[in-house]
């Protein structure tokens, strides 16, 4: 019987295949709102919104865990991510950007401001977010 087990390449290669069709899919379906917002009921940046959700998806999994029912959460995080890197490639090719809601980093280079940390207390003993 011969072997037909995928290689872990294979399996990136069918993964990453899927998540760009998920992608061009949605990004047809809604517009291209994610780096192109319509802006009617929040005026966020596309940086900024995009960080949102990968806030909420991020909030999904730690509040339900790593299961089947969240595993679509995490291909919709690794799609906003995608969108993420995208925008801010968009903002670094704009240099003339009068707004910029990132952080410098040693290098110079914009970094998205949407980092936070968890710490362990709180009165209802869920952790307490804290932006850095």
């Amino acid at each position: 019987m011969e072997d037909t087990k995928k290689s872990t390449n294979e399996k990136i290669i069918e993964q990453v295949r899927a998540i760009e069709t998920l992608l061009i899919e949605k990004n047809i379906a809604y517009g291209d709102s994610a780096t192109n917002p319509a802006n009617v009921f929040s005026k966020k940046s596309p940086r900024d919104s995009i960080c949102a959700r990968i806030d909420d998806k991020l909030n999904r999994i730690k509040n339900r865990g790593l299961n089947d029912h969240t595993e679509d959460t995490v291909t919709d995080l690794i799609g906003y991510l995608i969108l993420l890197k995208i925008v801010l490639q968009d903002e670094r090719d704009q240099p003339t950007r009068q707004e910029d809601n990132g952080v410098q980093d040693t290098d110079g280079h914009s970094e998205p401001d949407c980092r936070h940390t968890w710490t362990s207390s709180s009165t209802s003993g869920e952790p307490k977010k804290s932006i850095l």
